[in-house]
């Protein structure tokens, strides 16, 4: 799992981040597919995964609620991931 802050989006950060995780998980573990949850009301973002070689799935899994911290609570009660894989050979 990774983040980019905000204030650093579009600057290409998120891009080395990918690319450096990719190519770990090729030559040191030897995976030859990794997969990408993302919320999936982040149309951007899946968009983002797609131009980056990613592909839709078509799985989902719901959002975990229950996980939440007592006081927090989500924005919406629709909220589910996509999953998103690319493969790396």
């Amino acid at each position: 799992m990774f983040a980019v802050s905000p204030l650093r989006q579009a600057g290409g950060l998120g891009r080395q981040v990918l690319a450096h995780a990719e190519n770990y998980s090729k030559d040191v573990l030897h995976v030859q597919k990794i997969e990408m949850s993302v919320i999936w009301s982040r149309k951007e973002l899946i968009d983002w995964y797609l131009r980056r070689g990613f592909v839709r799935t078509g799985r989902t899994f719901p959002f975990p609620y229950e996980q939440l911290a007592d006081d927090a609570s989500a924005v919406t009660e629709d909220l589910h991931f996509e999953v998103l894989e690319k493969m790396l050979v």
